[in-house]
């Protein structure tokens, strides 16, 4: 979304990134005090890890946020060896539906493909069906043996969603290639040769001449 820049926050948004992550939440969960704190002390988190904001490139307003661990690091107790746990995905109620969790997501596994690792993983409450979905349909899938976090209020232990990403060879940017390919020759016309007969005519083939056509490659290939 070429309207959407994600960059890291800046230490005068961090008030406001917890205001934010705490109005995304309040709208869709109930919070207990101490995780309302926790996620509104954003200072905290980005001094010892990396606080991602996704901003609208026209107005600079602040759409939605995540966190992920500094490279070689971990953000959680979730996260293991050759693996990036993210937290705190938020996203302005007001800017919902416009794929900015997605835009969110999709950046941390960037990160995590360009730091060599394996996997992406993180907890997520179980009644955050919303958030679920989205995980789903990007490809995570349920790390049911690595369930056994229960946070303050609840009684059932946080779910935990994992995505692969392959060897862990790291990968600076996505590779984009468009190719113009030549349409196949097609028979136009084959002429029947009748027994004892000679043949009238010979077998056409053409090669429409492509409307882009690649460097180097003449209009029509000899046959």
């Amino acid at each position: 979304m070429s309207d959407v820049a994600i960059r890291l926050a800046e230490p005068d948004e961090h008030d406001k990134i917890g205001v934010l992550i705490e109005a995304a939440y309040d709208h869709d969960y109930e919070i207990g005090d101490s995780y309302r704190a926790s996620l509104r002390d954003v200072e905290t988190r980005a001094s010892e890890h990396q606080v991602w904001v996704a901003v609208d490139r026209d107005t600079g307003q602040l759409l939605g946020t995540v966190a992920t661990p500094r490279p070689g690091g971990h953000i959680s107790q979730l996260g293991q060896d050759g693996e990036l746990d993210f937290r705190t995905l938020a996203v302005d109620p007001a800017a919902r539906r416009r794929g900015i969790g997605r835009i969110l997501v999709e950046h941390v596994i960037a990160l995590a493909a360009e730091r060599g690792l394996t996997r992406v993983v993180l907890n997520s409450g179980p009644q955050m069906i919303g958030a679920h979905r989205l995980y789903y349909a990007m490809g995570f899938t349920r790390l049911r043996d690595r369930e056994t976090l229960i946070v303050e209020g609840h009684t059932e232990p946080l779910l935990t969603f994992g995505l692969e990403l392959g060897d862990g060879t790291p990968v600076s940017a996505p590779l984009s290639v468009s190719l113009s390919v030549p349409r196949v020759p097609r028979v136009l016309r084959v002429a029947r040769v009748p027994r004892g007969g000679r043949c009238r005519s010979r077998l056409r083939l053409t090669c429409p001449e492509p409307r882009h056509r690649p460097p180097g490659l003449s209009p029509t290939p000899s046959v």
